[in-house]
C-alpha cells in the first residue's frame, strides 16, 4: 500500500510539473497559415513562424499543401537520431531547437555542410510535408516510402540554390532509377541513401511537382502490398 501510494503521489507531481512547464509556453498563432507554433516565449516562436511562412510556400508551389491545423512544439531533447518528429493523427510535430539540432547532427550526413539555421528550416519543411501527406489515403496497411520521399524530396528542395547544387555534385543524378529503388526498407536501413535516390528521381521526372501532384492526388503510391 506504501509503495502504491508513493507511485501515486510522484505520479501526480510529475503531471504538475508537465503542466507547469505547458503553461510557460507560448503559443503563436502563425498569421496567414494553419500552424501554430508553442515555444518558450513569444520570442523564440516568432522565427519559427517565419521558418513556417517559408516552408508552406515551397510546398504549395510543388502541389503540396497543408490543408489542416497542425502544432509545431520546440523540444530540447527527441528520441536519439531525430531533428523532429510528426505524429500522424495528432497533428503535432515536435522539433529540437537549433541549438541542440547542431549538437545532434551527424557530420557524415549528405547535408552536414549546410549550416544550422538552414537545416533547421529544412527540417521543419520536412515535418510539414508529413503533415501534408497525412490527409492523402493509404490503400495498404502503411505507405512508408511514400511519406518520405514527398518530406525528404521537400526537405532538398527548401534549400537555397547552392546548397542543392552542392548536394547534387556528389550524388548519381544520371543513373536512371526506378519506383522499386523508392522502398521502405533502403529508408529503415539507410535512410541517408535514401534522401539521395528521392532527389535523383524527383528530379528525373519530366515534371517533377507534377510528379509530387498525382502522389499528392492518390494517383501513384511508392510502396507495395506487402505479404505476410
Amino acid at each position: 500500500m506504501v509503495l502504491l501510494s508513493c507511485r501515486f503521489i510522484l505520479c501526480t507531481l510529475l503531471a504538475l510539473l508537465v503542466g507547469a512547464q505547458v503553461s510557460l509556453a507560448d503559443d503563436i498563432d502563425c498569421p496567414g497559415t494553419p500552424v501554430t507554433v508553442r515555444a518558450g516565449s513569444s520570442a523564440d516562436a516568432a522565427p519559427i513562424c517565419t521558418a513556417v511562412t517559408d516552408a508552406l510556400q515551397t510546398l504549395r508551389t510543388c502541389n503540396v499543401p497543408l490543408t489542416h491545423s497542425v502544432t509545431v512544439i520546440q523540444r530540447d531533447t527527441l528520441k536519439s537520431g531525430c531533428m523532429g518528429v510528426y505524429h500522424c493523427g495528432e497533428e503535432e510535430i515536435e522539433l529540437l531547437t537549433p541549438a541542440t539540432m547542431e549538437a545532434a547532427r551527424n557530420p557524415d550526413s549528405s547535408l552536414a555542410f549546410v549550416d544550422t539555421q538552414t537545416y533547421f528550416n529544412s527540417i521543419l519543411t520536412h515535418e510539414l510535408a508529413h503533415a501534408a501527406f497525412d490527409a492523402v489515403p493509404c490503400p495498404f496497411d502503411s505507405c512508408l516510402a511514400t511519406h518520405e520521399y514527398v518530406a525528404h524530396v521537400m526537405q532538398v528542395r527548401s534549400l537555397p540554390a547552392a546548397d542543392i547544387a552542392r548536394f547534387e555534385a556528389a550524388v548519381d543524378m544520371d543513373t536512371p532509377l526506378s519506383r522499386e529503388s523508392i522502398n521502405p526498407f533502403i529508408y529503415l536501413m539507410a535512410p541517408d541513401a535514401f534522401l539521395r535516390r528521392a532527389w535523383a528521381h524527383y528530379r528525373q521526372r519530366p515534371d517533377p511537382c507534377g510528379y509530387i501532384g498525382e502522389i499528392m492526388s492518390g494517383k501513384v503510391v511508392l510502396d507495395r502490398e506487402r505479404f505476410e
